[in-house]
């Protein structure tokens, strides 16, 4: 098994438990703010524009990082399977078909 393979799958691997760590803090912060009938409070109302600016740029970076991985997982591992491990010169000679 090639190194840059097993590279690749620890590394996507690792990008989708960030980003699920970060999907979790959100989740997590929003929770501790709520009260007993269920409704999130702030200290004031510049806080929670921060924090709602904070939280889903924290969201956003976690979903795009757990598609990274997802598809950094997909491409070396199918890709790897079907294409065999001359990848880079399968893509080359495909798109070399249309220029």
């Amino acid at each position: 098994m090639d190194i840059t393979l097993i590279i690749a799958v620890l590394l996507g691997v690792f990008i989708i438990a960030v980003g699920g760590m970060g999907l979790f803090w959100c989740s997590k912060q929003s929770f501790h703010r709520r009260n007993a009938l269920g409704m999130e409070e702030f200290e004031s109302y510049g806080q929670m524009v921060l924090l709602r600016i904070i939280e889903g740029l924290v969201m956003l970076i976690s979903i795009l990082a757990m598609l990274g991985g997802i598809i950094l997982l997909f491409w070396k591992l199918v890709g790897f399977a079907v294409l065999g491990p001359n990848i880079n010169g399968h893509i080359t000679k495909f798109l070399s078909q249309y220029q």
